[in-house]
């Protein structure tokens, strides 16, 4: 029987995060609970919609990240870019300082052509235009 610590971030009802630990499960880094688990990023700008789970472990930090769509009519685009993006390196980085990084979850773009329908039709789509795809591979080293 696997058992599962569970840790939830649901604050919006747009957004959320849950990280799931399983007990003994043979995997390095999970089979004891975390160290410690901290919700957000120390932004209360950020912190309130739910977005980030980071889970401690004795060589490993795992971040779980629902991380903000740019929106219909990519309406939160400069947020995303200007605010969260730059939040979020920062974050990562002052991590990756002290042990090493796993980032999980859903970084909201889809960063080849391959990763979407119809690439061609879509690219001013929220997750899939170019500024998008280079904020990430400049976030997480991609």
């Amino acid at each position: 029987m696997l058992r599962w610590n569970v840790y939830a971030e649901l604050l919006q009802p747009f957004s959320g995060c849950l990280a799931l630990s399983p007990l003994n499960a043979g995997i390095d880094c999970c089979r004891t609970k975390p160290l410690s688990i901290r919700h957000g990023m120390g932004k209360d700008e950020h912190d309130q919609e739910g977005r980030l789970i980071t889970a401690e472990y004795p060589t490993v930090y795992v971040v779980n990240a629902y991380i903000p769509n740019s929106g219909e009519g990519l309406k939160r685009l400069d947020y995303r870019l200007q605010q969260w993006d730059v939040h979020f390196a920062e974050y990562l980085q002052q991590l990756a300082a002290k042990k090493a990084v796993v980032l999980t979850g859903d970084l909201n773009c889809a960063h080849q052509e391959i990763d979407i329908h119809a690439p061609k039709k879509n690219l001013r789509s929220p997750g899939f235009t170019q500024v998008c795809i280079r904020a990430v591979h400049t976030t997480v080293g991609g």
